[in-house]
Parts: structure tokens; C-alpha cells; sequence
């Protein structure tokens, strides 16, 4: 549902399985803006944000968080996560912390 809406909203978006998959994907597409859901298979979303940096040459991506936690804890190793946003949210709000973290 995310990635179609953004998709609409003329991003260009790669979608993956889980943050084996991401991490695996990352080099190749090389994201202006990553949007993370914490509860992954394999890995989880802060398993995820811990180990992306070391594919990106340590190029920090902006990180979006979203997940059904009522209150999200950010820990200290996720120094690229720039918003949280806990389920329900607001795909306008979601939509304009894209906009502004990223280039379309």
C-alpha cells in the first residue's frame, strides 16, 4: 500500500522482501530514502538499519520507520532514522517526510 502510493505520487519504488533482500538491493539502486517496517522476516528493521552503511560505503540514506509499536524507541546505533511513524498513520504525513528526505 505504501509503495503504491508513493508510486503514484511519481517516486520510483523498489520494494523488498525483507532486510536480507534490502541490503542486498541497496548497491544497485542506491535510494535517495529508505522506508523501513521494523517487523521483518529474517531481519528486522533495526538489524536492517544496523548493517546498511556497510553497503553504501558508508553513505548514511535517510531512514522512515513505520511499525505497529505505539511507541517507538529509537536506539542509538540508528543515527539515520529521521521519523517514525507508528500504524495507523497518516499517508499524507508519511508521504510529506518523503518529500522532503527525497529526490523524485
Amino acid at each position: 500500500m505504501i509503495a503504491d502510493d508513493l508510486a503514484d505520487r511519481g517516486y520510483h519504488v523498489v520494494t523488498a522482501r525483507d532486510g536480507a533482500d534490502a541490503l542486498q538491493r541497496i548497491p544497485k539502486v542506491q535510494p535517495d530514502v529508505i522506508v523501513l517496517d521494523l517487523m521483518l522476516p529474517r531481519m528486522n528493521g533495526w538489524q536492517f538499519a544496523e548493517r546498511y552503511e556497510d553497503v553504501t560505503g558508508g553513505r548514511p540514506i535517510p531512514i522512515i520507520v513505520v511499525s505497529a509499536a505505539p511507541q517507538l524507541t529509537v536506539p542509538a546505533v540508528s543515527r539515520s532514522v529521521r521519523r517514525c511513524f507508528s500504524k495507523p498513520f497518516d499517508m499524507e504525513q508519511l508521504a510529506q517526510a518523503v518529500a522532503q528526505l527525497a529526490v523524485k
